[in-house]
């Protein structure tokens, strides 16, 4: 090659700015910048006109393949937002229950507890009176009556359950 380029203006130490070109509009078609692919190909192809895979790929840089759907991205927000529902779900479950106690609980302090605990029925007296479930020793007080303080005198020491539908 180089005794039949010797004595030609061609230089041997230099790059091909087709070559330089061509990596370019490759570098830019495969990174997804296809604007800037084309005009390296553009240039390609007016440096080495009507190459094959030059008019190829500059048609295929100027009606890019469609962009598939970003399914893992997707599949992250739907997975993140439904954590997070899912979290928002069980913290207002635990702070609406905190302070709820099941009946065998109440069950095993009166039965154990050396001063009973002290049970009030706040259910509205319409439903109290209609109900034929009362507990025994247990005080009713309607609502009504818990938010206007109207609370008969309840020792501070002992333990409270209210009991309501």
């Amino acid at each position: 090659m180089r005794d039949f380029i010797k004595g030609t203006e061609v230089p041997l130490d230099e790059k091909s700015r087709f070559n330089v070109a061509w990596h370019a509009g490759l570098a830019d078609y495969f990174a997804g910048n296809y604007s800037r692919a084309e005009k390296s190909f553009t240039e390609a192809n007016r440096l080495l006109p009507e190459l094959p895979d030059v008019r190829r790929l500059m048609a295929e840089a100027k009606n890019p393949p469609p962009r598939p759907f970003p399914w893992a991205t997707g599949a992250v927000v739907v997975t993140v937002v439904s954590l997070g529902a899912a979290g928002a779900v069980l913290a207002t479950r635990w702070k609406r229950n905190r302070y709820r106690i099941r009946p065998s609980e109440v069950l095993r302090l009166i039965e154990t507890s050396r001063e009973k605990p002290i049970i009030l029925d706040v259910r509205d007296a319409a439903t109290y009176m209609k109900s034929p479930v009362k507990i025994p020793e247990s005080r009713h007080v309607a609502p009504d009556e818990l938010e206007a303080g109207k609370l008969r005198e309840i020792e501070r020491d002992r333990t409270v359950v209210a009991y309501c539908t």
